[in-house]
């Protein structure tokens, strides 16, 4: 069974849990998850109905809105000066991002994928991850990042978008059920 398959028979469960624990999630976080739930629906809508706009125009932006939204999140907690200098590669991924890499085509798949830019992403993702004090997740993170390499590099930002929202609204759900995460 081809995962990407899975994810739409996960689709409903992961909108349940949106639902039902949108009210738990962590308010400095809120509108970084809103943007990962907006691109999760874009791509399940796209998924079911190939949309030229989608494609062309609103992934592409959610991408970037997805990453610049972490210079608001650092700055809205206390950090320190290696806080500072994990934003500085951030900023290198803002000013290299370039639509047209990153349309889609076939309901989902990159178009013209720039590996080299998707390779920058992911270690700089994972270098703010593992340097930034406010994140008390770092390992969890930092394996979402590297997990959708273990499939095509045009299928890359799929695996990213439903792990992320599949994994953070299971932790929500797990949480407000009395769980506890240390890791």
């Amino acid at each position: 069974m081809n995962i990407i398959n899975l994810y739409y028979l996960l689709t409903p469960l992961i909108i349940y849990f949106i639902i039902t624990e949108y009210h738990t999630y962590a308010k400095k976080w809120l509108y970084k998850f809103s943007i990962i739930i907006l691109s999760f629906i874009v791509i399940s809508i796209n998924m079911f109905l190939n949309n030229y706009y989608i494609n062309k125009y609103i992934f592409p932006l959610l991408l970037f809105l997805n990453i610049a939204i972490l210079f608001f999140i650092s700055f809205n907690h206390k950090f320190n000066f290696i806080n500072y200098l994990v934003l500085l590669p951030i900023l290198y991924l803002l000013y290299t991002f370039n639509y047209k890499d990153f349309e889609l085509k076939n309901n989902c798949l990159l178009k013209n994928p720039n590996k080299k830019w998707i390779y920058s992403y992911i270690i700089i993702l994972s270098i703010y991850f593992l340097f930034s004090n406010f994140i008390r997740s770092k390992i969890c993170l930092i394996l979402l990042v590297f997990y959708p390499l273990l499939f095509p590099i045009n299928q890359y930002y799929i695996h990213r978008i439903f792990s992320l929202v599949f994994f953070g609204s299971l932790k929500y759900k797990l949480r407000s059920l009395g769980y506890k995460f240390y890791f």
